[in-house]
């Protein structure tokens, strides 16, 4: 009898221990529906409900040549511009060589190329581009246009700054031609 129960205690503490190592790298695709993954440059990654959307960073799309490149300069799609922006039906997350992937039922849908590095992160590992959902991990409310305004009001100031410059040295000219003018005056007078 003393047996059994040394072996109904180390049969509960086992389940105990293997039922509480709950992992919390384990994320389902239940957990990122209805989340916006943003990258710094415009690029966002959507999740609603059984379908993923996908839009790709603006510096990616160069509207002259319609090509798409990766961080190397690589052309790895010629789409129009409506593709640049697609959708994949019925997302789920598959585990090779220890990573995770989100893949989707698409023939269009690059699969094994966005690594889930956790529920806030996912990694573009052909451009090497990070999304993250910093409404959820940070708090942060996200602007989808911040990027282009911070680097419109960054240009303008660049066109403020050319234009004193020119100013300054217009004034230059006008200031040392005065001066200039001032002492040829000054040389006639002691001539004379």
């Amino acid at each position: 009898m003393k047996k059994f129960f040394k072996i109904l205690s180390f049969c509960l503490c086992t389940l105990f221990i293997f039922s509480s190592c709950k992992s919390s790298s384990n994320v389902g695709v239940e957990k990122l529906k209805n989340k916006v993954f943003s990258a710094n440059d415009n690029g966002s990654i959507v999740f609603p409900m059984d379908k993923v959307n996908i839009k790709y960073p603006d510096y990616c799309w160069n509207k002259y040549s319609g090509v798409i490149v990766d961080k190397n300069g690589k052309v790895f799609k010629k789409p129009s511009k409506d593709e640049a922006f697609f959708e994949a039906f019925n997302p789920k997350i598959e585990v090779k060589n220890g990573k995770k992937y989100i893949n989707a039922d698409s023939k269009f849908y690059p699969n094994d190329r966005f690594e889930l590095k956790d529920e806030f992160t996912i990694l573009d590992t052909l451009l090497g581009i990070e999304y993250v959902d910093i409404v959820n991990k940070y708090g942060i409310e996200y602007d989808n246009n911040e990027y282009l305004t911070e680097y419109k009001e960054a240009k303008q100031l660049a066109k403020n700054y050319k234009e004193i410059v020119k100013d300054i040295e217009d004034s230059k000219n006008e200031f040392s031609s005065k001066i200039k003018d001032e002492i040829e005056r000054e040389m006639e007078i002691d001539r004379d």
